[in-house]
């Protein structure tokens, strides 16, 4: 028996997937300002440029909770990475 391994891209169809997934994780979602993302509950607010995003800071969070903020060893794995990709994640690099 080969096990099939799932292949998802980010685009407008995961949009509605990650919306359902916020909701069900028990999050209010709305439009924040002109062009960002809120979601809200008791224990958090999260606000994101697109769902996939805010998506993922409520993954960081649900994982993670207050302590979200990465180590010293995560953010020092991390750089590498952000050098391959100059300017893809410039906005949130300092």
């Amino acid at each position: 028996m080969s096990a099939t391994r799932t292949y998802i891209s980010a685009a407008g169809n995961t949009l509605p997937s990650a919306l359902a997934v916020l909701v069900s994780l028990g999050y209010a979602v709305s439009i924040s300002g002109a062009d960002a993302f809120k979601a809200e509950r008791a224990d958090c607010v999260l606000v994101a440029d697109d769902l996939l995003a805010l998506l993922g800071l409520a993954t960081l969070f649900e994982r993670r909770g207050e302590s979200w903020l990465p180590s010293d060893d995560e953010v020092a794995d991390f750089l590498p990475l952000d050098a391959q990709l100059p300017g893809a994640l410039e906005s949130g690099s300092s």
